[in-house]
């Protein structure tokens, strides 16, 4: 019988070991889920941060090309997650505060994407608590590497960026790789109209009071800047009917505030969408290029003042 316990705590020993060395391995190559880096890179002074839109459809690649030239502290980083993950709350709040670095000189640059869904709380996705908690961020409390518990709970095999679907980058950018296609895109419209016609929203005062608390923070160590991110007709609409008046208050919280808000909703006919509701990655790079020409042009006239 001793014999019997003593193998059985020596299998289960190297058992054990095997998990822990293959979460190391895993953990050094990168075979982690799409979220897994922006867990374990480094504070960051300077931060994009929104929904899905913003993570798949603002590139730092790029701004840190176009804003070389400025004294803003670069490079900047993608810390946006995506609607269930990344709504605007004291989660996500608390979240960007650990992982914002400190900048003694306050000139870093933030770019706040926002759109409804993000500042909205949904009929069934919110009932009872926020639908933020439980999931990732909730559960993650330092980051640096290796996220033993992350990994052990959410990296699988098929979340692994060798599939080739989508690719985290260092910088935070998620780069989905897609067929682009009229039929493609029509039918990806389709669904995903069918999903966000299934959600009720309403505005929340909560998610504006951690959106004003977020800017807040930002100002206290350089510019911030509010985008919002074009979509396509069928998913501005949709838009339009949930929160009728939302570019209006967002101008609203801009000014009192005294940040720049930029809507970009009326220029949806100048970019792609690979569903309707995120940019085509090759369009995403003329929208970040284009929302780095209207920051140039608003540093330049303050600097002109």
């Amino acid at each position: 019988m001793k014999k019997f316990v003593k193998k059985l705590i020596i299998y289960i020993a190297i058992v054990f070991l095997s998990i822990v060395i293959l979460f190391f391995i895993i953990d050094a190559i990168g075979w982690s889920d799409h979220n897994y880096k922006r867990f374990t890179s480094k504070g960051q002074q300077s931060l994009i941060v929104g929904t899905s839109r913003a993570a798949q459809g603002i590139q730092p690649l790029i701004i840190n090309e176009k804003l070389s030239s400025t004294d803003f502290e670069l490079p900047i980083y993608n810390f946006s997650f995506n609607v269930g993950e990344s709504p605007y709350g004291e989660l996500y709040f608390n979240a960007i505060k650990r992982k914002l670095g400190e900048n003694n000189d306050k000139n870093s640059i933030f770019i706040v994407s926002v759109d409804p869904f993000g500042l909205a709380v949904e009929q069934k996705q919110d009932e009872g608590n926020y639908r933020e908690y439980g999931r990732t961020l909730d559960k993650i409390r330092h980051f640096y590497k290796p996220q033993i518990y992350y990994l052990f709970n959410y990296c699988r095999p098929e979340k692994w960026r060798s599939s080739g679907y989508q690719t985290l980058h260092d910088d935070g950018w998620l780069e989905i790789n897609v067929k682009f296609d009229s039929l493609s895109l029509k039918e990806n419209i389709k669904r995903k109209m069918d999903d966000y016609n299934s959600h009720v929203i309403s505005p929340s005062d909560y998610r504006i009071h951690w959106l004003v608390e977020t800017i807040k923070l930002f100002k206290q160590n350089g510019t911030v800047f509010m985008c919002h991110i074009p979509m396509s007709c069928e998913m501005s609409e949709w838009e339009d009917r949930s929160w009728p008046d939302f570019d209006k208050e967002m101008y609203e919280i801009a000014e009192q505030l005294n940040v720049c808000y930029f809507a970009f909703k009326k220029n949806r006919n100048d970019y792609r969408t690979t569903d309707g509701n995120h940019l085509f990655k090759d369009d995403g790079a003329f929208f970040t290029s284009d929302l780095c020409d209207s920051i140039i042009a608003v540093a330049r006239n303050s600097s002109n003042r």
